[in-house]
C-alpha cells in the first residue's frame, strides 16, 4: 500500500495515540484510492493489523467525503477488493482539496525517480500537472542503475500472480564485511535519506531483517512462494528518517546540540515521532533521538558540519570523535592534484 509520512505538526498526544493512528489508516486509504483507484483488504491488514470491522468503518468514512469531493465506493469483489467509482457513472471529478493533494503527489514522484513515477503511471508522466507551491528536490533513483533493477526485481516478486515469492541474494555486512546468502520474503522497499531498503522476513535467522539494497552482493533470483502471509511488524513500516534502523533490542538516547543558524530549520522537522527538542536562550537547541544505532546520529550530525555536536551520552561522543578523526585524517593524507 501507498503510504504517507505523517505532515501534521506534532502537539501532545493521547498516551494511546489512537487518533493519529486512525487519521494515518484513512490518509492511506485515500492516497491508495486515488492512485491506484482500488484498496484490499489484505495490504491493510498487514500494514495495520486491524481487523475487518475497523477496515469497513474506516471506508465508511471515507464514503462520507467521497459525497462532497465527488466519487463512491464500489462494493467488496472478491471478498476484499474495494474499487473507486464515480458518481452516476460520470468521469470522476475531484474537488479542490483533492486536486492538490494529487498534484503535491505527482510532483513527490517526479523529484523521486522514473521508478517511484512508474509505480503513479500516467498521472506522473511529464505531461501531468505538478504543485506549484511545493517543490521537492533529492536525489533521484535512476532507470537501469544496480538498485534500481533491484527494486523492480522484488516488486516483481512481492505482486507475482501466483503468489508472494521469496527471494535468494548474497549480502554483505555493514559491521564486518563479510558475505553471506540470505533466503528473503520481500515485503516492501524503504527510502531514507537516499539509501532503499528492503523489509524482508529473512528465513534463515527467523527474523524481520531492513536489508540495504547498496549492500546486495547479487540480485535477487526468485526462491519458491511464500506459503505463509505475514504482517509486518509496526516498527518496521516506521515513517521515522532516524532510528529506523534495528539493531537488537537496545534503545539509546543520543543528544545533538545545533548552533543558532541551524536550529530553526532543524527543530521544525519531525526526523522521529519520539524525539525531544530543547530549545535554549541564545538560539541554539538540543534534539534527543531514541536508537539502537549510534552511527545513524552521528552521520546525520556530521552532515551539519561544525554546527552540530553529538553531547550524550559518552559513548556516542567518543563515536562521533572517533569518526571525526578518521574523515580528518583521510583530508590529511589526500594529495592534491
Amino acid at each position: 500500500m501507498t503510504t504517507l509520512p505523517e505532515i501534521a505538526s506534532k502537539k501532545k498526544r493521547k498516551s494511546t495515540n489512537e487518533a493519529s493512528a486512525a487519521t494515518k489508516r484513512k490518509l492511506t486509504l485515500v492516497v491508495e484510492l486515488l492512485t491506484q483507484r482500488r484498496v484490499r483488504f489484505s495490504s491493510y491488514q498487514k500494514m495495520f493489523g486491524k481487523g475487518l470491522r475497523t477496515f469497513q468503518r474506516d471506508l465508511q468514512q471515507i464514503e462520507k467525503i467521497g459525497e462532497t469531493s465527488g466519487f463512491k465506493l464500489g462494493g467488496v469483489k472478491d471478498g476484499e477488493v474495494v474499487e473507486l467509482i464515480a458518481l452516476d457513472g460520470k468521469t470522476r471529478k475531484l474537488n479542490s482539496d483533492s486536486k492538490r493533494l494529487e498534484r503535491i503527489l505527482v510532483t513527490m514522484a517526479q523529484a523521486l525517480g522514473e521508478p517511484i513515477i512508474r509505480e503513479l503511471g500516467s498521472r506522473a508522466s511529464d505531461t501531468a500537472e505538478r504543485d506549484d507551491f511545493f517543490s521537492f528536490a533529492g536525489p533521484k533513483l535512476i532507470e537501469g542503475t544496480t538498485v534500481a533493477d533491484i527494486c523492480a526485481t522484488l516488486r516483481e516478486a512481492c505482486s507475482s500472480p501466483t503468489g508472494r515469492a521469496a527471494v535468494r541474494f548474497r549480502f554483505t555486512s555493514a559491521s564486518k564485511g563479510t558475505v553471506s546468502e540470505r533466503e528473503v520474503e520481500p515485503y516492501g522497499v524503504l527510502g531514507r535519506s537516499g539509501k532503499f531498503y528492503l523489509i524482508g522476513y529473512d528465513r534463515g535467522r527467523k527474523a524481520w531483517r531492513f536489508f540495504a539494497l547498496h549492500r546486495f552482493a547479487s540480485k535477487p533470483v526468485k526462491a519458491g512462494t511464500c506459503i505463509t502471509e505475514r504482517i509486518v511488524p509496526e516498527t518496521y513500516r516506521s515513517g521515522d528518517v532516524i532510528g529506523f534502523i534495528k539493531k537488537g533490542n537496545k534503545q539509546l538516547d543520543i543528544t545533538v546540540e545545533l548552533a543558532a543558524n541551524v536550529a530553526p530549520s532543524v527543530t521544525s522537522q519531525e526526523w522521529q515521532a519520539s524525539q525531544r527538542v530543547e530549545k535554549l536562550a541564545d538560539g541554539r537547541a538540543q534534539i534527543t533521538f531514541s536508537v539502537s544505532d549510534i552511527d545513524e546520529v552521528v552521520r546525520w550530525s556530521l552532515g551539519f558540519g561544525a554546527d552540530a555536536r553529538v553531547i550524550a551520552p559518552a559513548e556516542a561522543v567518543d563515536r562521533a570523535r572517533e569518526l571525526s578523526s578518521k574523515i580528518a585524517g583521510s583530508y590529511r593524507s589526500a594529495t592534491t592534484g
